[in-house]
C-alpha cells in the first residue's frame, strides 16, 4: 500500500506520466483494496471493466462491496479535485459452469451470509442454470 500511495501522490500533484492504457480490465476486484482500484481507475484513459463477487472475497481485512465501489466514486475520498464517473453495475446471475441443483445450495449459503453479516456482501439476485443436475450430497465418514 507504502507503493499504491506514493504513486497516487505523484499522480495527484504530476499527472500520469506512465504507458498510455486505453481501457484496463480487472478480475476478482472484491480482493483488491479501494486505493489500488481507484489508482487502476487513473491510468486507463478511456474505461476500466471490474468483474468480482463480493461474496468470494479472500483477502483478509478487504471488506469490499459494489455499493462501496460506486460510493468511492462519487465522493472525493482520494481527491478533492479529481472526480471520476462512477461505474454501471450490471449483475450476471445465469451460470454456463455449473448445474441448478449445485446452485441452489450455493445460493443458500449466501443468503446465509447475507442474513448473518449484511453488511459484509452485496445484496444481488441469486444465480441460475438451464443445466440440469443432481442434488447434492453430504458425505461423511468417521475416519480420518
Amino acid at each position: 500500500m507504502d507503493t499504491v500511495n506514493y504513486i497516487l501522490n505523484r499522480i495527484r500533484f504530476a499527472g500520469y506520466e506512465g504507458p498510455q492504457l486505453h481501457y484496463v480490465m480487472i478480475d476478482e476486484v472484491q480482493d483488491l483494496p479501494h486505493a489500488i482500484v481507484y489508482l487502476l481507475s487513473k491510468v486507463a484513459s478511456c474505461g476500466v471493466f471490474y468483474s468480482g463477487d463480493t461474496a468470494q472475497t479472500i483477502a483478509k481485512g478487504v471488506g469490499f462491496r459494489f455499493y462501496d465501489l460506486k460510493k468511492l466514486f462519487n465522493s472525493n475520498f482520494f481527491d478533492s479535485s479529481l472526480t471520476l464517473k462512477a461505474p454501471v453495475i450490471k449483475h450476471l446471475t445465469v451460470n454456463f459452469r455449473s448445474h441448478n441443483n449445485i446452485l441452489q445450495l450455493a445460493n443458500s449459503i449466501v443468503s446465509s451470509i447475507e442474513i448473518l453479516f449484511p453488511k459484509t456482501i452485496d445484496r444481488m439476485k441469486k444465480e441460475i442454470s438451464d443445466l440440469p443436475g443432481p442434488k447434492p450430497m453430504i458425505l461423511s465418514t468417521s475416519d480420518e
